[in-house]
């Protein structure tokens, strides 16, 4: 903590001003626009006349602004939030979180859940860099399948979890260097309930567990979860030295969403921030965070400086 002693924010108003939303820059250029990226437009989770009332609540316990339409990436399944000061990817909507406890899948930092709203939050990890010599354009790279993302789905349809669109551009990289594991990990960074949701019987026991479990031992519970249903499975133990990189901030965040007093949590939750903007800047060791989705350049950016 001694790192973060010199951060000071006065007020919870001062710190909300000086967040701001990102934006998305990965998604593919023909899925922004027309017939085919309308489709997929669903209800508004955030401004929408059902769930506007508890967005609020959501964000408040967040400390976070309320963001603008305008900010909102309206994803197929859930609104998506780019906080690219702080390296972190929020997603709000009817997310079940016990579907995607999986090594392969990255996992959230943490969540909270109101009146079946849920916003979980999410790092940013480095994606896949694009090879011109391996692919004609970006839109080839990005709906075809590496050696990396051929992994990820190889070991979900191993744990019976739906591996579908498991595609370059859904799949990206968390750099490990535990034990003899060092290299670049895939992990499926945006996984949805539709393509790879678990099967029936773990996704019981798991939303069993999860509900009974404090917010404070998420992190922990998590971990031994992964290892009671998958350590059999080829590559866990790569998929888990994944995992471990962002422990750290998985449990700090989850001490601050625990706290009632709302002096104190809105404390943390600054505290938590700075600490993620710093590492968006200077990594410890593989403890890492990207600017989430907006491509290349800053990625590799950030990798000469955790390689330095």
């Amino acid at each position: 903590m001694a790192l973060l002693d010199h951060i000071t924010i006065e007020t919870a108003d001062a710190f909300q001003d000086a967040c701001t939303y990102g934006g998305c820059k990965t998604d593919l250029p023909s899925k922004q626009t027309g017939e085919g990226y309308i489709k997929y437009i669903r209800r508004d989770y955030i401004h929408g006349d059902k769930h506007q009332l508890i967005a609020k609540k959501l964000f408040t316990r967040l400390g976070l602004p309320l963001p603008s339409k305008e900010q909102i990436y309206r994803g197929q399944h859930e609104d998506l939030l780019f906080l690219d000061q702080y390296g972190l990817t929020l997603r709000v909507g009817e997310i079940d979180v016990a579907d995607f406890i999986n090594p392969a899948i990255l996992q959230p930092l943490s969540w909270i859940t109101i009146e079946g709203l849920t916003c979980a939050i999410y790092p940013g990890i480095r994606h896949q860099d694009f090879n011109p010599s391996e692919h004609i354009d970006y839109e080839e790279f990005c709906s075809d399948s590496s050696q990396y993302s051929s992994t990820v789905a190889s070991f979900l349809i191993s744990s019976f979890q739906k591996a579908n669109d498991t595609i370059n551009v859904n799949v990206g990289l968390v750099r490990s260097t535990l034990g003899n594991l060092k290299g670049d990990i895939p992990l499926l960074f945006d996984a949805n309930s539709d393509d790879n949701c678990t099967n029936d019987e773990d996704f019981k026991a798991i939303k069993d567990i999860i509900n009974t479990m404090n917010i404070e031992d998420r992190p922990q519970g998590m971990i031994d979860i992964m290892a009671t249903l998958y350590s059999d499975i080829d590559h866990f133990a790569a998929f888990m030295a994944a995992q471990h990189v962002h422990q750290p901030l998985r449990q700090e965040l989850s001490n601050a969403l625990a706290q009632d007093n709302t002096a104190l949590r809105q404390e943390k939750m600054r505290h938590f921030f700075a600490h993620c903007e710093q590492l968006t800047q200077c990594p410890e060791g593989d403890l890492a965070l990207y600017s989430p989705w907006t491509g290349a350049r800053e990625n590799n950016k950030l990798l000469k400086l955790i390689a330095a």
